[in-house]
């Protein structure tokens, strides 16, 4: 690569400029903007149904916890994480990799609780460590 210009009689191909442009909406036609809420009301809709049914089922509550805990290393997605190496010295570029990890896993369990907030809590109820309910221990009876 050259500081030098481009030539435009160079034989070199150059890439042509790709411009993204969303449509443009026409506000005042009160059909199609009524027609595009019904949309984006309809997409929420059908979300929050998926969610809902994913978190209604054991399985789906279970397969939902394995993908929260792979987000960390250590399986706990609700302690941010500080990297630090062998000799215990703080290692910034590991802890900022798995920084967006966390984050990434927090924005998936907040986005959960939107949608489907009792199956998230049950999730945690069955899963977290910090939640599971310890099954009462049976007292064993005096012989008779």
């Amino acid at each position: 690569m050259s500081d030098e210009p481009i030539d435009p009689t160079d034989d070199e191909e150059i890439p042509p400029q790709v411009e993204l442009q969303q449509p443009t909406r026409n506000l005042e036609d009160v059909a199609s903007e009524r027609k595009r809420r019904k949309q984006i009301d309809n997409d929420a809709a059908q979300a929050s149904k998926f969610w809902r049914d994913t978190f209604s089922t054991t399985v789906g509550r279970r397969e939902m916890w394995k993908l929260l805990t792979a987000a960390q290393p250590d399986g706990n997605p609700f302690v941010p994480p500080f990297a630090c190496g062998p000799s215990g010295f703080p290692q910034p570029e590991a802890t900022w990799f798995r920084a967006g990890q966390y984050a990434l896993g927090q924005h998936f369990y907040q986005t959960w609780l939107q949608h489907a907030r009792e199956g998230v809590l049950a999730m945690l109820d069955e899963h977290d460590p910090r939640f599971v309910q310890q099954a009462a221990k049976r007292k064993q009876r005096a012989p008779d």
